[in-house]
């Protein structure tokens, strides 16, 4: 099956609702989109990640967290990689 053109998505997508995996890729690119904000702002400083144990107080975990976005980010791709036909 041939990507939708994006175009002309809304109207489209009216007429011929998306398939459950075009609906799945659709999501994982949101996903992978808001993750990969969320880490250039981590990155750069602009937002910090913090914990709060109950022996020792608040801590940074920012390093912890930029990690584990770039983990979720590079299983997106991997995802996305697995169906080239919608333009993963």
């Amino acid at each position: 099956m041939a990507p939708r053109d994006e175009t002309i998505g809304a109207e489209l997508s009216r007429h011929f609702p998306l398939t459950p995996i075009e609906e799945l890729v659709k999501w994982c690119r949101e996903e992978r989109q808001k993750a990969q904000e969320l880490l250039e702002l981590m990155v750069s400083r602009r937002v910090r990640c913090q914990s709060r144990s109950n022996w020792m107080g608040w801590g940074d975990t920012t390093a912890d967290e930029i990690v584990k976005c770039r983990e979720r980010i590079a299983k997106m791709d991997d995802l996305l990689a697995c169906h080239p036909e919608f333009g993963g």
